[in-house]
């Protein structure tokens, strides 16, 4: 039969197949076949393209391999820095900023203009800002051209404690790197459900780009400040549809705003690895969770990816290689960084994704209504360690399984 003669079958409705599913079930139902990842979202055994959703695809560019230096001091991080830029990291973290005095110990060898670099708790003054334009400088380094976070935890912007002249000099020096990210990962490690991290994480947002509007920056600048930091764990297709759901409602969020610029609505997303579902006491399991984990960050679209060490006993030299080997097999025999979207299509995903972004987005009107972010952040934390708790005690009574923990663990560690 060549294709021609296709049109001869007529195309089977979702009627006929359900009954066929059902001929194979037998006595038991359809309902059997419903999955439940979460408490408000239900997924049904099968979906038609009438099930799909739209999202916004802005923004959306091949992952960086990411790794996060912990060794103490200026050298020794940059001994480690250099170890995973020379092992095909494309973006390198560090928790502090170095000192001025200690800029070239830290940063010798290093070229900026080729990476990513991220930096945390950065100081937000003029003084600091004109000390890393002026070491640009010395370095050659175009300041305009350099990518990155010189980050602070967005929630200084609601302290009132912040240098609006220094974030404007930090943002016309370096216009290409983020200044304030919001930290999506601490309430996923209190046990955070999917839909209650997406209206935190958009929460956050909305509270950031409205004090830094209020300040005096645009919105289409107060858009290109922001990074968002968050989890990717071991539910694979929810971890998948998440991170599609921040970046298309941060989308909708921006675009409340009326920007100038259609890039405004995109976000540069970061997914932490690990952050939950790692077991201690079976760290080679936790090589398939970190990933599976990171296959949903890269699937979901993150902008950047972190696979956390499966063993933290490990010397940081093997450990930090493991990690970064998983992305490199993504990318390299897996070619996650060439499917772009590679979610798009499946009607499972987009009816999932239909469902998490309408819960986030409710979510996120209520907790408006009851006077945003900054006063309702107790109360989601509260919340989210009872829903940890319980999750918890499920792992522990055997309700909820976690290979390597409650379940095939290793025998030296299994309970008699």
């Amino acid at each position: 039969m060549n294709l021609k003669e296709l049109h001869v079958f007529d195309p089977n409705t979702k009627d006929q197949w359900l009954k066929a599913i059902q001929k194979e079930l037998g006595e038991r139902s359809l309902e059997s076949l419903q999955w439940s990842p979460e408490p408000g979202i239900e997924m049904e055994p099968y979906y038609t393209h009438a099930t799909s959703s739209a999202e916004a695809a802005l923004g959306v560019f091949p992952f960086h391999i990411h790794q996060q230096v912990t060794a103490d001091g200026a050298e020794a991080a940059r001994t480690q820095a250099l170890m995973c830029l020379a092992g095909g990291a494309q973006s390198i973290g560090f928790l502090q900023a170095p000192e001025p005095h200690e800029m070239d110990a830290s940063l010798a060898e290093i070229e900026w203009p080729y990476i990513q670099l991220h930096w945390q708790n950065i100081p937000l003054t003029i003084s600091y800002a004109k000390s890393l334009h002026a070491y640009a400088d010395q370095r050659g380094w175009q300041s305009n051209t350099l990518q990155g976070l010189l980050g602070n935890d967005a929630r200084i912007l609601w302290s009132d404690n912040w240098d609006v002249e220094a974030v404007r000099y930090y943002q016309q020096a370096f216009p290409r790197c983020r200044l304030f990210y919001i930290d999506g990962v601490a309430l996923a490690r209190t046990g955070a459900s999917a839909v209650m991290q997406v209206a935190a994480i958009l929460g956050q947002a909305q509270e950031a780009l409205f004090r830094l509007t209020s300040a005096g920056f645009t919105i289409d600048e107060a858009s290109a400040m922001l990074q968002i930091q968050t989890s990717s764990d071991t539910s694979y297709f929810l971890e998948i549809t998440k991170i599609r759901v921040i970046r298309h409602l941060f989308a909708e969020l921006v675009a409340s705003y009326a920007p100038e610029h259609a890039c405004s609505q995109s976000i540069f997303i970061h997914a932490v690895t690990g952050v939950t579902s790692y077991s201690t006491t079976d760290t080679n399991t936790n090589l398939l969770r970190a990933t599976t984990a990171a296959m949903s960050a890269a699937i979901g679209q993150a902008s950047s990816i972190e696979v956390q060490p499966h063993d933290p006993t490990a010397d940081p030299v093997h450990a930090l290689r493991w990690a970064r080997n998983i992305l490199h097999l993504l990318r390299e025999e897996s070619c996650m960084d060439s499917a772009l979207h590679a979610a798009q299509g499946s009607y499972y995903l987009e009816h999932m994704f239909g469902q998490m972004a309408e819960q986030a987005w409710n979510s996120l009107v209520e907790m408006e209504e009851h006077g945003g972010w900054t006063m309702q952040e107790t109360a989601w934390q509260k919340a989210a360690q009872t829903i940890g708790a319980s999750t918890e005690e499920a792992i522990r009574s055997g309700q909820k399984i976690r290979v390597g923990v409650n379940k095939y663990q290793v025998k030296a560690n299994a309970k008699s």
